[in-house]
């Protein structure tokens, strides 16, 4: 077999499959430098893991090796093309997995994020948790309406559950200006009590932790609102967030990204409807999919990533919110913005 043409048609395959090397690699029990070998005709896989990789990118295995075969009768080509179908959802299944356990991860070192996570299986800790997180102990309030945080001279209100999602999914690209700091956290009654709180001053943010979970408060939350006023621009990237080069670095130039119409869009994230199946989105996102990112007009924030569109084999288009981690039907007449 030759290694060149096999590696061409591996690099063909991983692309249209919406795989990185890395993630494959993940899947094959792998480094993304093998998979790079394989790709570059520098080496081949063996025997077992050509047949898993086979699997994984749903065809045959004489198909990837480039072997052609005679021609087959009718009902075993449709028996084997039951089993591609079946191989290609197990495997947008398995990245789904890989999505969901990202996403719980930090953009700290991965010897401080494998800490971190540790903490969190161990003692049931907070999801998203910062190496240098302090836990205030338990405040029952934190983050409900009526309460408030005094820093700095100035009053910061507790940000709505979207919004706390929205942050909490770009926590990474918010954390290298967070420093811990004294506060005054007043509860829903007026009592008040003496709190350590991560605060990005030139964002007018704060970030309280406490034992039962990590709360966004902000200056102005209405700043925060998914508006067109509130937004500078909207814009598209092809792939799904965890294939983004850039995916923990939130500086990079939106304008070399395909732009999406402001109003159209803080309709579709605000809207009320009911999210779509699960199964949806388990069997298809990632699926031609684009990541969504938001660059806010009032407040010094970097581009936060929203959600990604991505469609199913019948051409439906849904919309993934980070904030949330559901998927909404998008309407007919906005396919036309996200498929050019």
């Amino acid at each position: 077999m030759d290694k060149n043409e096999f590696s061409a048609r591996l690099l063909q395959l991983r692309r249209e499959k919406g795989f990185s090397q890395k993630e494959l690699g993940e899947l094959l029990g792998v480094s993304n430098k093998a998979i790079s070998k394989w790709e570059n005709g520098e080496a081949l896989p063996k025997t077992e893991t050509m047949l898993r990789l086979a699997d994984l990118l749903g065809i045959d295995g004489n198909a990837l090796l480039g072997i052609e075969l005679p021609a087959q009768d009718e009902d075993r080509q449709t028996d084997e093309r039951l089993d591609r179908l079946e191989a290609e959802n197990l495997a947008l299944k398995n990245r789904i997995d890989l999505h969901e356990n990202k996403k719980r991860k930090t953009a700290a070192t991965v010897s401080l994020a494998l800490l971190a996570l540790a903490v969190v299986c161990i003692l049931g800790a907070l999801l998203f948790s910062h190496p240098d997180a302090v836990n205030n102990g338990r405040i029952e309030d934190a983050g409900l309406t009526g309460t408030k945080i005094e820093f700095s001279g100035e009053t910061f209100y507790p940000c709505t559950q979207l919004q706390n999602g929205l942050l909490s999914f770009n926590q990474s690209s918010l954390a290298e200006s967070f420093e811990q700091k004294s506060a005054k956290f007043y509860a829903a009654d007026g009592s008040e009590q003496t709190v350590t709180v991560n605060a990005a001053a030139p964002w007018r943010l704060l970030l309280l932790r406490t034992r039962d979970g990590s709360y966004y408060y902000a200056n102005d939350v209405s700043l925060l609102e998914m508006k067109p006023e509130n937004l500078y621009g909207v814009f598209l990237t092809d792939k799904s967030i965890s294939d983004l080069p850039y995916a923990q670095d939130p500086y990079y130039d939106p304008y070399l990204y395909q732009s999406f119409p402001t109003d159209e869009f803080c309709e579709l994230y605000a809207s009320a409807n009911a999210p779509t199946d699960k199964k949806i989105t388990e069997l298809y996102l990632g699926t031609r999919g684009k990541t969504v990112s938001v660059c806010l007009q009032s407040i010094y924030l970097p581009d936060l990533k929203a959600g990604e569109f991505f469609m199913d084999n019948d051409g439906n288009l849904y919309f993934y919110r980070y904030a949330d981690g559901k998927s909404y039907p998008v309407k007919k007449e906005l396919q036309s913005y996200v498929c050019q």
